[in-house]
């Protein structure tokens, strides 16, 4: 269409003659003209401007501007231009008869035949030929060879902030990433999501994947979770329901193809003022429950993060939690076991995202966990998180296991030790003594036992409590001396001042002279072997 045929006469038209459209290209890099005004110097004009008269311009406004001019140029302004650079009076133009739609018409499929059309000027001649209403957009794409997800994206690049369309002209940003830019309705929040994307990481301009992941998780919302109710006309009069809404990916599937879900709403500012609703409703309405309301300062007290997370250890617990004693039921559901009268009140908070929770004091989740009989008090004293409660629960059910298991030790032991008594035979009893005597004694108690006895210790490292034990069961043969020797050695290693209880019960037992020996000591070496002994007696 853009193409002149066999049929149409060429004609030599003066340059001056000649005005610019007011829909065709407007921006033109300095060195394209310079290089297409070097080639016309060379070559001329290859292939013929396309212009229409003046007088078929249809709007009024427009022909009054053009002045003295005859003709309007329609396809070839970078030639037009050129032409003028190169200092030529004249331009070989075709001639044709077209209304304004079908001026604008041409425009649009010479600039798709372009290799780098501008995204911004696409977008002005598809709206102008779409809001002509003698076009639709199966009837523009089908002309263009393009589909309509394009011609949609590129209509929606005119909401852009100026900012971001100054990036987009200069190269800072692809298309693609201002489209997903375009997408954010209100232009303040877009221009801020602009400024980061541009800031981007370590001074590089995020990727399109990086960008769509970021819009994705910071100015989309799914309506799902929302915390009011989609449908609700009322909530917000000038935003309307959800449902129909324009700002909802579901309602734009040529714009949102890459978003998976049609429940997503793409304007954070009006998701937060339907939020900000519903809370003020639920406040009012659980002030006329009676409930009690925190203000902003205590409920920022119980939650100080970000992320509706309640404080370690707040006073309070969420209702809508699990019960640690009954993992299955929320607290809400085991406080409503009690009478009316005697269950706990209700407290409403706010989190920093202002989203509404209902609590219930911990001392009287407490209270009611024990009157129900699902928990004992030492259990809801500390904290009644469920990882608190089950570690107090496995560590009480491990020390009652113990505790059980000495006891049945225990009694089988000291049955056994009453029979062998019974039967006068000491010679388990005498073993066991030994064995006791050497289990708790020290390394250095042991050395100075064995040591008297023969038994000498290892020179190198090693297992030196294994060798002891081995040596006391060579001495198992008469292990009563062994034993009680060790265990007097044992009470004197660790006094500082005091003579050893022990030795000193020992000796009023076997009639020893203490005092007689505390003499010998301080008057010779401290020697005392087995043949001392008995002159030492009383």
């Amino acid at each position: 269409m853009n193409k002149t045929t066999t049929t149409e006469k060429i004609h030599p038209l003066l340059v001056t003659e000649i005005i610019r459209s007011a829909t065709n290209r407007k921006h033109f890099k300095p060195e394209a003209l310079e290089e297409m005004a070097s080639s016309i110097r060379e070559k001329g004009v290859i292939q013929p401007i396309i212009v229409r008269l003046v007088s078929c311009i249809e709007d009024e406004a427009r022909r009054k501007e053009a002045g003295n001019a005859k003709y309007e140029l329609v396809v070839g302004e970078r030639r037009w231009r050129g032409s003028k650079i190169a200092g030529k009076t004249e331009i070989p133009s075709v001639i044709r008869k077209l209304d304004d739609h079908e001026a604008l018409m041409l425009q649009v499929i010479e600039n798709a035949q372009r290799e780098d059309p501008d995204p911004l000027e696409e977008a002005e001649q598809y709206d102008a030929l779409l809001k002509s209403g003698k076009s639709t957009v199966d009837e523009l794409a089908a002309e263009i060879g393009k589909s309509r997800a394009t011609i949609y994206g590129r209509i929606k690049l005119l909401s852009l902030p100026d900012r971001v369309k100054e990036a987009l002209r200069a190269g800072k940003i692809t298309p693609q990433v201002a489209l997903l830019i375009a997408r954010i309705p209100n232009p303040k929040v877009a221009e801020e999501a602009a400024v980061r994307i541009l800031k981007g990481e370590n001074g590089q301009p995020f990727s399109f994947r990086q960008v769509q992941a970021f819009i994705a998780e910071e100015y989309m919302t799914q309506l799902k979770g929302a915390p009011f109710d989609p449908k609700d006309k009322t909530l917000v009069p000038a935003a309307g329901p959800c449902a129909s809404c324009p700002k909802r990916t579901g309602n734009q599937k040529e714009l949102f193809s890459d978003v998976s879900r049609a429940d997503v709403c793409t304007d954070p500012v009006c998701f937060r003022q339907k939020c900000e609703a519903t809370r003020l409703r639920v406040l009012e309405a659980a002030k006329q429950e009676g409930k009690l309301v925190l203000s902003p300062e205590d409920s920022a007290e119980l939650y100080p993060y970000r992320g509706g997370q309640l404080k370690y250890e707040a006073p309070v617990v969420e209702a809508d939690c699990a019960c640690p004693f009954e993992p299955k039921k929320t607290w809400r559901q085991i406080v409503a076991r009690l009478p009316k009268g005697e269950r706990p009140d209700i407290i409403v908070a706010t989190d920093r995202e202002g989203n509404l929770h209902e609590l219930i004091g911990r001392k009287e989740a407490g209270e009611a966990a024990r009157a129900l009989d699902i928990a004992e008090s030492h259990e809801t004293r500390g904290s009644m998180s469920a990882t608190s409660v089950q570690q107090r629960k496995a560590m009480r059910d491990a020390r009652e296991k113990h505790e059980r298991t000495i006891r049945a030790v225990d009694l089988a032991v000291t049955a056994l030790i009453e029979k062998q008594a019974k039967a006068k035979d000491n010679k388990a009893l005498s073993r066991l003594v030994l064995m006791l005597a050497v289990k708790f004694s020290s390394h250095d108690t042991a050395r100075r036992v064995n040591k008297r006895h023969g038994y000498t210790t290892p020179k190198k490292d090693g297992d030196v409590r294994n060798y002891f034990l081995a040596q006391a069961k060579k001495a198992a043969a008469d292990p009563l001396p062994f034993a009680l020797e060790t265990m007097l050695w044992q009470s004197a290693l660790f006094m500082s001042h005091e003579f050893p209880s022990a030795m000193t019960d020992a000796c009023k037992i076997y009639g020893i002279d203490l005092e007689k020996i505390k003499a010998a000591a301080r008057e010779k070496p401290a020697k005392t072997d087995e043949a001392t002994l008995p002159a030492l007696k009383k």
